[in-house]
């Protein structure tokens, strides 16, 4: 194994989509609009982290499910921005989610239901990993699940990352996250309302948010 391997990054997006950013003057309901602009991007959290570490000069590998039409752009895309990338083909397509942006900034977005997953796909991303994951000096586990996807997924995962020698962060919510974080994840990057929810606290200022995760990462 190479040291440039070692120092490698990986991403899983299990649930990434085609982004459509369509810009309007102002969205009216039940009428015709005609775009100012029209544009597409790999979307997904994961998909975001390789391309801030493709930025910052990091060697990285995106990962996740895709399929159909959509997942071969995806994959395309990430290839001609010289991400590299490990997807998992599934059957259904990868979905589409479209996001219109009023001139004053304003965004109404209108997101695609998550394709479905068969046991099989489960098992060949966990052959993935458990193939390659070795090579990366950590994985970014970065998204909700996909509908049907076992909350615990992520769990125990984080598990054989561990054991594997490997650092984890992870980037969820809701039970997905609460059962992550029994784990041990090395790195955690939850937003205001679910550092509330991770422990019960209201959080109103900076140092109550700061308070909270160090009680949290005490646990």
């Amino acid at each position: 194994m190479t040291n440039e391997k070692r120092r490698r990054i990986l991403t899983l997006t299990l649930n990434p989509a085609m982004d459509v950013f369509v810009h309007v003057d102002q969205l009216y309901a039940g009428t015709l609009h005609r775009a100012s602009e029209f544009r597409k991007n790999p979307g997904g959290k994961g998909i975001n982290v390789s391309k801030a570490l493709k930025a910052f000069g990091t060697s990285t590998v995106a990962a996740g499910f895709i399929g159909g039409h959509n997942g071969d752009w995806i994959e395309s895309e990430l290839d001609n921005e010289g991400i590299s990338t490990r997807f998992i083909r599934i059957a259904e397509e990868t979905r589409m989610n479209v996001k219109v942006v009023e001139a004053q900034g304003k965004l109404t977005e209108l997101n695609s239901p998550s394709p479905g997953l068969e046991a099989g796909d489960w098992s060949r991303l966990e052959e993935m990993l458990e193939q390659i994951g070795g090579e990366n000096s950590w994985i970014a586990f970065c998204g909700n699940l996909p509908g049907n996807g076992p909350p615990d997924w992520y769990e125990k995962m984080i598990h054989r990352c561990h054991k594997l020698g490997i650092n984890v962060a992870v980037d969820t919510s809701g039970e997905a996250l609460q059962k992550a974080i029994r784990a041990k994840p090395d790195f955690i990057k939850p937003n205001i309302e679910e550092l509330e929810e991770l422990t019960g606290k209201n959080i109103a200022t900076i140092e109550e948010a700061a308070t909270a995760a160090k009680e949290l990462a005490e646990t």
